[in-house]
């Protein structure tokens, strides 16, 4: 995971766009997510509608990222969103709950953070994303500190 990690952060720092992207109970995560980077200074787009998710992925270029959030990995909207990312050559980013979900399967990266009790029925029973919510933080922090006094400035 160390190594998706380091992948994820230089992809995001280096990137011409970054468009952040998730549905249902995961959707605050990637807003947090877009606020966070935007707010050291690596602006990041949120959008909030699945189709609007569609577009707007679809129009990402080979130079730019999409981080696609979704505990189960198996959300349709997010995986139609995903689809669209790597239909326009975005280097795809997945941050989920289960290594053989169909994001893991699109994703260029992916970042797999287990669930407490590791099955799928639990994850939609008792979904927490705390895991998730960490090394969003954790991503956010590296990335911080790789754009340095950009960061610091914003």
């Amino acid at each position: 995971m160390e190594s998706a990690v380091e992948e994820s952060v230089q992809r995001i720092t280096s990137a011409n766009r970054v468009l952040a992207l998730a549905n249902g109970l995961s959707a605050p995560l990637a807003s947090d997510l877009a606020m966070r980077l935007t707010a050291i200074g690596r602006p990041t787009e949120f959008v909030s509608d699945p189709i609007g998710q569609q577009i707007s992925a679809r129009q990402l270029r080979s130079a730019d990222a999409c981080v696609v959030i979704s505990g189960s990995g198996a959300n349709e909207s997010s995986i139609k969103a995903a689809r669209s990312a790597r239909a326009a050559n975005a280097v795809l980013v997945v941050v989920t709950s289960f290594a053989s979900s169909p994001l893991v399967s699109l994703a260029d990266i992916a970042l797999v953070v287990a669930p407490a009790h590791g099955y799928f029925r639990h994850e939609l029973e008792y979904t927490s994303r705390v895991p998730h919510a960490v090394l969003i933080e954790s991503l956010v922090e590296i990335v911080s500190g790789r754009l340095g006094e950009a960061s610091r400035s914003a």
